[in-house]
């Protein structure tokens, strides 16, 4: 379970007038197995949002918990490891390292977190085969369609077998067609968990099983 509340993100400062407030006093809880999307046009501080639950931005105050546990209260240290157990990512961008292959990126996770190569490429493997790319699996990115990308991406994410899965805009450079199938593929895979979702897309919002809005960092 997600709780926050009173979450505010501050980017800047008064002394040179680059203050801005990205989230301003933000309640939220989202619950084991739920699926939730985060609408809100550019700037609205839904992407600030999603990368302060996922520990990569620290919160100016306000609290997050996780599965119990206060995420602000972390050092880095502890975050990177509680982000590389409990936490996957799937971006607009896919984020893949463009010299490594499809089964490569996806183990990555693994073999940053210990797993001795063999195990975490047989892993990896695995989970190709469940979002149906076993065969590209030795091709790199530019070797790849933008749907085989993001289902690298969505395998890469799953491959730690997380409790919370944050997406952004994962079917944004996608046609309509792929994105749709993207979709199927997230829905199939994180059933059962916390699946997070930032769009500025009002008919892929809907898919989910819960809308929050924001706006000007406030939830509508």
């Amino acid at each position: 379970m997600i709780e926050i509340h009173d979450l505010c993100k501050t980017f800047g400062s008064d002394k040179d007038d680059t203050r801005v407030q990205a989230l301003r006093g933000i309640d939220l809880n989202i619950e084991d197995g739920e699926f939730v999307s985060i609408i809100g046009k550019s700037g609205s501080g839904k992407t600030t949002l999603l990368n302060v639950i996922g520990t990569l931005l620290q919160p100016t105050s306000g609290t997050v918990h996780i599965d119990g546990k206060n995420i602000a209260a972390m050092s880095t240290g502890e975050l990177a490891k509680f982000r590389n157990d409990h936490i996957g990512f799937v971006y607009q961008s896919y984020m893949l390292e463009d010299s490594l292959s499809a089964v490569e990126n996806v183990a990555l996770p693994l073999l940053i977190k210990g797993e001795k190569p063999a195990k975490a490429m047989l892993k990896a493997t695995d989970m190709l085969e469940k979002v149906g790319l076993l065969e590209r699996k030795k091709h790199k990115p530019k070797e790849m369609s933008g749907g085989e990308k993001q289902r690298v991406a969505i395998a890469r994410a799953m491959i730690n077998d997380p409790t919370l899965i944050l997406a952004d805009e994962p079917t944004g450079n996608l046609d309509e067609e792929t994105g749709r199938n993207i979709m199927t593929w997230l829905r199939e895979l994180t059933a059962g968990k916390m699946f997070l979702m930032v769009t500025h897309d009002k008919e892929l919002a809907m898919t989910a099983d819960r809308q929050v809005q924001i706006k000007d960092g406030r939830i509508c």
